[in-house]
Order: C-alpha cells, then sequence, then structure tokens
C-alpha cells in the first residue's frame, strides 16, 4: 500500500478511509492529475493493493470490472460469495476459463443470464441464496458434475436437474436464514441421474421415497441427516449396491441405526 501510494502521490490516509471517502479520493485525485479514469485506477489499486472487492465491484463496470473478474479467477474457480448480490453483472459472462463457479451467500432470486455463457461450467455452488426458480436453461450446463442449491428455500426438486447427465454430487439441503421452507418431494424420474455419487438431502420432510431413489446405481453418500423421513425403513435401500455412507443423525431414523446397520451391514451408518 504505501509503495502504491507513494508512486502515485495519494495521500496513505486514502486508503484506510471508509469506501465512500477512498471513492471519492480516487476521483478526485484522477480529475486532478488527469492521468485516468477513476475505474481504471480503482481496478488497478484493487490488484495491486487488496481493496475490498465488494465495495468495489459496485462502482466498476466495463472492461475494468471484467478485468479485476478475470483476476479473480484461480484454477478454474470464479469465487463470487457473500457480496450481496441480486444481479450478476454481464462481465461475467466474457470472463474465460471459469469452470466452478460460486454464488453463495448473496440475494439472487434465479439464475441469470451471465452464468448460461459458461458452456464449460463444472460446478455451481449456489446454496443461501433466496431462489424463487430454477430456469429450464439449467439444461443448457450439460458439462455439470456438481451442484449446491441448499438452504435456498427449494420446495420441489428442479425437474432440470434430471437432465443433467454428468452430474455426480447434488446438495438440496435445507435450512437456512433466509427460508424456512424444505425439501418435500423426489421426482419419479430421479434415476436418470445414474452416475451420481453424492446425494445431500439433509433437513427435508419426505413422507415417501420414489422407487428411483434405489435406482441411483452409483450412489455411495446419502445424507438425510435432520431430515422427517417415512416411518418405515425402505427396503429400497439395500438396492444401493455402492452405498458407503448414510447419514441420519438427527433425523426420524436417529433412533434406528441398529436396524439400519443390521440391513446395511458394509455400510457407514452416522
Amino acid at each position: 500500500k504505501r509503495a502504491a501510494a507513494v508512486h502515485l502521490k495519494l495521500p496513505l490516509t486514502a486508503f484506510d478511509m471508509g469506501d465512500g471517502l477512498r471513492a471519492r479520493r480516487i476521483e478526485a485525485f484522477c480529475g486532478e492529475s488527469g492521468l485516468c479514469d477513476p475505474e481504471v485506477l480503482a481496478a488497478a489499486l484493487f490488484r495491486r493493493c487488496g481493496l475490498g472487492f465488494n465495495a468495489l465491484a459496485g462502482r466498476v463496470s466495463g472492461e475494468p470490472l471484467l478485468r479485476l473478474l478475470q483476476g479473480r479467477v484461480k484454477e478454474g474457480c470464479l469465487r463470487l460469495w457473500r457480496l450481496d448480490l441480486s444481479e450478476l453483472p454481464p462481465e461475467l459472462a466474457r470472463v474465460e476459463g471459469v469452470r466452478h463457479l460460486d454464488l453463495r451467500y448473496n440475494r439472487l432470486a434465479t439464475l441469470q443470464e451471465p452464468l448460461f455463457a459458461h458452456r464449460a461450467l463444472e460446478i455451481l455452488d449456489m446454496a443461501q441464496n433466496p431462489l424463487q426458480s430454477v430456469p429450464e436453461r439449467l439444461g443448457e450446463l450439460s458439462g455439470l458434475r456438481r451442484v449446491d442449491l441448499s438452504g435456498c428455500g427449494i420446495q420441489r426438486f428442479p425437474r432440470v436437474l434430471t437432465q443433467l447427465a454428468e452430474l455426480r454430487e447434488l446438495s438440496l439441503m435445507s435450512g437456512s436464514l433466509i427460508s424456512r421452507e424444505v425439501l418435500r418431494e423426489l421426482p419419479g424420474d430421479l434415476d436418470a441421474l445414474q452416475d451420481l455419487e453424492v446425494l445431500r438431502l439433509a433437513g427435508g420432510a419426505f413422507e415417501r421415497f420414489p422407487a428411483a431413489l434405489w435406482e441411483l446405481g452409483e450412489l455411495r453418500i446419502l445424507d438425510l441427516r435432520q431430515a422427517r423421513l417415512p416411518e418405515e425403513l425402505p427396503r429400497g435401500l439395500t438396492r444401493l449396491e455402492k452405498l458407503e455412507e448414510l447419514w441420519v443423525s438427527h433425523s426420524s431414523w436417529a433412533e434406528e441405526m441398529d436396524a439400519l446397520q443390521e440391513l446395511l451391514p458394509e455400510v457407514q451408518i452416522g
């Protein structure tokens, strides 16, 4: 920070004030010196001095924001979590090399247009957003291998997820500060996800499970913690031949762990 301040002849305090004052200092400096556009300087200061992305992203747009976003891509992962975003910036569509997009803990009510430009996306983390819908266009991202929609207040399984043939891990855990709504049903064509290995449904409320659940031949981990579950243990569990872990703590099956262990002697029950 000190080196940057000396080089730009900015007072060091310009970097330590509140965001509003910082922005005004940057604008004033650019106006007086004529060196560059305030947005360009702000983006450069972020890269060199680590100014807060959350505060800066709201003031930068166009090419400076694109460079800022591109610079945050690390090993194919772009993390934009906890930024209080209600809309995705259009510049996001032009960021290159994104295979993992982390949008957790924002205010996104749906999946928005810039997301669908990333056809090579493999991991989508949308947990803890107040999603009102999951559009059919999600099926265009056919390479998705992991999707997390936990804590989004989803009551019904988004049918478009069954179109994601490459999906290996799916998290639809219920419970958040955003919504008290919980997942209550699974689709009858869940077995379309034949390569699914991890299914997390913690916190849900299920009166019954569809037969398709027991046809997930590659399923290794089934997470039902804190869930309200059918009274009778389904015999279909024995058809999950590759199941390694079954998590039922604090669920309505929590007191049935011994019976589950007898039913599934090779599976870790917890």
